[in-house]
C-alpha cells in the first residue's frame, strides 16, 4: 500500500542517515586515541556522553530534517527542490546561530534551530568550563521545547507525505510529467556547426565555445545554483549587519573586514557547488541519454571536457563576483564609499577563489574516472575533508595540500606585503598539477556508451598524441621545477 511504501522508504533513509551520524561519535571516540594528542589534556571516556549526542541531539534533528525534505520530495517529485529545502534548513541554522548574539532573540533562535545546537548553547551560556566538560545538558527548558517542536514538525510533514503520496505520476498543467524531458530535449539547439564534418581548428573552437555556453546557461537556469547563491548572500549580509555590535565598538564596513567575513560565509556554498556541479556537468548528458548522440558528432574529446571545465570555472567566478557585488552594495547603503576593487580582486577572487577553481577542476576529473556520479561525489567530499583536517594533524605544508598556498593577509598600512606574489608560485605549481589531471581526464574521456574504467585506462596510451605527450611533459617538468623552487625557498633558506 502507499502508506507502507512511503514509511518503509523513509525509515530506511532515516536509518542510513542516522548510521552516518553515528560515525561522528565513533570518530570523536577514536580521535581521542590519536598519538599526536596530549592524553593529559583529555578527560575520561564516558560512554553516556556519546549516547546522549547520538540519541538526544542527533536522532530528533535527523528525524525532523529528513521528514521535511522527504515530504517536499514526495510532493514535488523534483530532486532539485529537495536539495533547495536542505539549503533552506542550513540557512535557518545559520540565522539562528547569528541571532544568539542578540539577547532579545536568544530564546526564539534556540527554538527555531532544527539542529538543536542553538538551544544547547543557550542552556550552557553561563556554565563554567568544568561544567561544560563534565556535565550533560538536561533535557528541560528551551532544549526540551526545541526537541518537541521539531519532532512535532517532522511528524506532521511525514503524515503529509503519507497522505499525499500516489504511485501514479502527477500531471502538469502542460501535460504529462513524462513529456517534460522530451520537450526539454527538443528545445536543445545544435551545439556544433552543421557545415561539414571535417575537424578543423576553427570548427573545434566554435564547438568549444558553443559547448561552454550551453553548459553555463544550463547551470544558470538551475534552481540549485540560485539557492546556493542565496545562501551565501544571506549569510554574508547577516554577518555584515553584526559589524556594529562587535564588542560594542562601531566598525566601518571597510573592504578587508567584509572580505574576511565572506571568506567564511561563502565557503559552504562553494564546497557544495564544487561537489554537485562537478557531477552534474559530467553526468547530465548520460542521465538524459544524450551522450551517444554527442559521441557521434565530429568533435574532438577535448571540446567536451574543456567546455565543461570552462563552464565550471565561469560559474565559480560568477558566484564570487556576486558576493563582491553584495559587499559593495552593503558598503554603499551604509554610506561608506571607499571601495577597494584591487583588494576584492586580489584577496577574494585571486587568493581565496583560486582554491575553488582548482577544486572544481579536480571534481570534474574525479567524475571522468568514476563509474557513476555518486562515487565521484564521495571522492570529492573525502578530498575536501582531508584538506580541512590534515592541517590540524600537523600536515600543513601547501606543497601537498591541493590548491592551497601560503597564508595571505592584507593591511591598510602594508598592503599585501609581497604575500600575494609568493602565493602566485603556489598557484602556478597547482595549475601544473591541475593541467596534468585534466590531460589524463581527456585521455580517459568516455565517448558514447559507458565503458568500464579498466578499458579506458588501457586506452590511455592509445589515445595520447604527440601534442598531449608534449603538454604532459611540459607540465610535469614545470610541476617538478616549481616544487624544487618553493621547497628551497620555504624549507632550505
Amino acid at each position: 500500500t502507499p502508506p507502507s511504501y512511503v514509511l518503509a522508504r523513509f525509515l530506511a533513509a532515516l536509518l542510513v542517515t542516522w548510521l552516518a551520524y553515528l560515525g561522528t561519535s565513533l570518530g570523536f571516540a577514536l580521535g581521542t586515541l590519536m598519538p599526536w594528542l596530549d592524553q593529559e589534556l583529555l578527560g575520561p571516556f564516558i560512554a553516556e556522553h556519546y549516547v546522549y549526542a547520538v540519541m538526544v541531539v542527533g536522532l530528533p534533528a535527523i528525524f525532523a530534517n529528513a521528514a521535511i525534505v522527504y515530504a517536499i520530495a514526495v510532493y514535488t517529485r523534483d530532486q532539485r527542490i529537495a536539495y533547495a529545502a536542505i539549503i533552506a534548513l542550513l540557512v535557518l541554522y545559520q540565522v539562528a546561530s547569528g541571532a544568539l548574539g542578540q539577547l532579545e532573540y536568544r530564546e526564539l533562535a534556540a527554538l527555531v534551530d532544527p539542529s538543536g545546537a542553538s538551544a544547547i548553547l543557550d542552556e550552557i551560556q553561563y556554565w563554567t568550563i568544568f561544567e561544560r566538560n563534565s556535565q550533560l545538558v538536561p533535557v528541560a527548558g528551551v532544549l526540551l521545547y526545541n526537541r518537541l517542536l521539531w519532532l512535532a514538525i517532522g511528524l506532521g510533514m511525514l503524515l503529509l507525505a503519507v497522505a499525499g503520496f500516489r504511485f501514479e505520476h502527477r500531471q502538469s498543467r502542460r501535460g504529462g510529467r513524462n513529456d517534460a524531458p522530451q520537450k526539454e530535449e527538443a528545445g536543445i539547439q545544435p551545439a556544433f556547426p552543421e557545415h561539414g564534418t571535417v575537424a578543423t581548428a576553427t570548427a573545434s573552437r566554435h564547438q568549444f565555445l558553443a559547448c561552454a555556453r550551453f553548459e553555463v546557461m544550463a547551470v544558470f537556469r538551475s534552481v540549485f545554483f540560485w539557492v546556493l547563491l542565496a545562501l551565501a548572500v544571506a549569510n554574508s549580509v547577516g554577518a555584515f549587519l553584526q559589524l556594529s555590535t562587535i564588542f560594542g565598538t562601531e566598525l566601518y564596513p571597510v573592504t578587508p573586514i567584509l572580505i574576511q567575513m565572506m571568506r567564511g560565509t561563502a565557503t559552504l556554498s562553494l564546497m557544495i557547488m564544487v561537489v554537485f556541479y562537478g557531477a552534474e556537468l559530467v553526468w547530465r548528458d548520460r542521465e538524459h541519454r544524450f551522450q551517444e548522440i554527442l559521441g557521434s558528432t565530429p568533435a574532438p574529446n577535448w571540446v567536451f571536457l574543456a567546455g565543461k571545465i570552462a563552464a565550471a570555472v565561469t560559474v565559480v567566478l560568477a558566484f564570487l563576483l556576486v558576493c563582491i557585488l553584495t559587499a559593495v552594495l552593503f558598503q554603499l547603503f551604509s554610506g561608506f564609499t571607499r571601495i577597494e576593487p584591487g583588494v576584492y580582486l586580489g584577496w577574494f577572487i585571486y587568493d581565496y577563489g583560486m582554491t575553488f577553481l582548482f577544486m572544481v577542476v579536480l571534481s570534474l576529473v574525479f567524475q571522468v574516472f568514476s563509474p557513476n556520479k555518486y562515487v565521484g561525489m564521495i571522492l570529492m567530499v573525502v578530498a575536501i575533508l582531508a584538506l580541512m583536517t590534515l592541517p590540524g594533524a600537523g600536515w600543513e605544508d601547501p606543497l601537498y595540500l591541493f590548491g592551497q598556498s601560503n597564508p595571505v593577509q592584507y593591511s591598510t598600512m602594508n598592503g599585501f606585503a609581497g604575500l600575494l606574489s609568493a602565493a602566485t608560485w603556489y598557484n602556478l605549481y597547482w595549475a601544473c598539477f591541475a593541467t596534468i589531471a585534466t590531460i589524463l581526464g581527456y585521455l580517459a574521456w568516455n565517448r558514447g556508451p559507458t565503458e568500464p574504467l579498466r578499458v579506458r585506462l588501457r586506452a590511455l596510451a592509445a589515445n595520447s598524441t604527440p601534442a598531449t605527450r608534449g603538454a604532459m611533459a611540459v607540465c610535469l617538468f614545470g610541476f617538478a621545477l616549481l616544487f624544487s623552487w618553493i621547497f628551497y625557498n620555504t624549507h632550505v633558506i
